[in-house]
């Protein structure tokens, strides 16, 4: 089944052709049933080296900020799952703008990135460069937004800085499209 033509169309999940961003989150997903759960996503952070309090905190500020967006009705989810389906209901206006609006990862903004805040010889940013690009990414009208994309971006940083503190281009690519999240679950995605 092709990509939605508008955004507001969710596409579809489980698919053999899934959006960057259904990639992004589908790691968290343990069984496959295109449902995040609050239990998902605490293990998936204590898999990637979040300490406990640290994913306790974190399951709680995305499910809550997350799981209602993503639903097919106007009532919520009581156990604030989030469906891969409608995750590109989560983008928001202080993004980098490395996801296009139904969740496809654009190329080129990705590779400017490096360009305007990087280090575009080493194809490397370090934390003051990632921070420049939250600053410059800023909505005022997104508090929200603005909130969520500096720790998603800090996260990043965390999760991918070598010993010299720098995060590579490739890596965060990896991040950004799922593919370091199922390197780092492994065999272990299934539930206990």
């Amino acid at each position: 089944m092709p990509l939605p033509r508008v955004p507001s169309e969710d596409a579809p999940y489980p698919s053999k052709n899934p959006t960057d961003l259904q990639k992004h989150v589908a790691a968290f997903d343990r069984d496959g049933d295109g449902l995040i759960t609050v239990a998902d996503t605490c293990w998936a952070l204590q898999k990637i080296g979040v300490s406990w309090i640290g994913a306790v905190i974190g399951c709680i500020v995305v499910h809550l900020f997350s799981s209602y967006v993503t639903q097919e009705s106007w009532l919520p989810d009581p156990w604030f799952r989030i469906r891969i389906a409608g995750v590109h209901r989560i983008m928001h206006a202080s993004s980098a703008g490395t996801f296009r609006q139904r969740g496809i990862l654009d190329p080129v903004t990705f590779d400017s990135l490096f360009e305007m805040y990087g280090n575009p010889s080493e194809q490397t940013m370090t934390l003051q460069q990632v921070l420049t690009m939250w600053k410059n990414s800023r909505d005022m009208h997104d508090v929200f937004g603005t909130l969520a994309n500096l720790g998603e971006w800090f996260g990043a940083w965390v999760a991918l800085k070598g010993k010299d503190g720098k995060i590579k281009k490739e890596d965060l690519r990896s991040l950004i499209i799922g593919d370091y999240f199922h390197k780092a679950f492994g065999d272990a995605k299934k539930k206990p």
